[in-house]
């Protein structure tokens, strides 16, 4: 999928995040989770990201590398954005923990494969990382197979999560 990029988004851009943490079939993955940041509806998953929260988050998240990285999956031939991928570290500064979220109504066209490729790439030949990582709830199956089918294997069993890693030795 040689159209899809990774693209850091300008501050004013930020509506398409604002959009895509307010869609409930997009944040469907996202019920009932714990520890979810801002004005999160546990019943819907969906996530209150109000202009009131843009300016600290993007301190927090755009570049800010090596710590951070988070860009928009952008299709260059739609000329529109299909989701969002992220990257923090964790553990070590060389290990991350990595994200990727695709609007609900481009699902199942392999933008997550796609997506998730691009992430791995970034991280391991910008970031310099050694490890990535992914915490993902057992229920989550289309995850999972796109996790495993990616390279991942699951690395342990913390309680009703799998923990899946991808180290860049295994490449």
């Amino acid at each position: 999928m040689e159209e899809l990029v990774l693209r850091v988004p300008c501050k004013e851009e930020l509506t398409y995040r604002q959009k895509i943490l307010a869609d409930p079939p997009t944040m469907t993955y996202n019920k009932a989770m714990k520890d979810c940041d801002g004005d999160y509806n546990p019943k819907t998953g969906c996530i209150d990201f109000h202009e009131g929260l843009w300016d600290e988050w993007y301190e927090r998240w755009v570049d800010k590398v090596p710590d951070r990285f988070y860009a928009y999956l952008y299709d260059k031939t739609l000329r529109r954005h299909v989701g969002e991928v992220a990257l923090r570290s964790v553990e070590n500064p060389r290990s991350y923990m990595c994200s990727i979220v695709v609007e609900d109504k481009y699902r199942g066209f392999g933008y997550g494969r796609a997506g998730l490729k691009l992430l791995v790439n970034h991280a391991f030949e910008f970031l310099d990382a050694e490890e990535l990582i992914d915490h993902l709830p057992a229920g989550r199956k289309a995850a999972h197979k796109l996790f495993t089918t990616s390279g991942f294997i699951i690395k342990e069993v913390k309680g009703e999560f799998l923990v899946y890693g991808l180290k860049k030795s295994s490449l």
